[in-house]
C-alpha cells in the first residue's frame, strides 16, 4: 500500500457492493480523463462488479 494510504476498514470486512461501487466510479473516472464521452453505465458496471466479490 502507497505510503499516506490508510483504509479503516479492511478488504475482507467491506460488503462486496459497496466494493464494486468504488471501483465503478475510479473506473469512470478514468474513462473520462481517457476521452470525450463514457459509453457505458456506472451503475450497470457496479452490478457487474458486484457479482465478482
Amino acid at each position: 500500500m502507497p505510503a499516506g494510504v490508510h483504509h479503516v476498514l479492511g478488504d475482507r470486512e467491506l460488503p462486496g457492493r459497496p466494493r464494486a461501487g468504488w471501483r465503478a466510479g475510479h473506473e469512470l473516472a478514468a474513462a473520462q480523463l481517457d476521452g470525450p464521452s463514457v459509453d457505458w453505465d456506472p451503475f450497470v458496471r457496479s452490478e457487474e462488479l458486484a457479482r465478482e466479490y
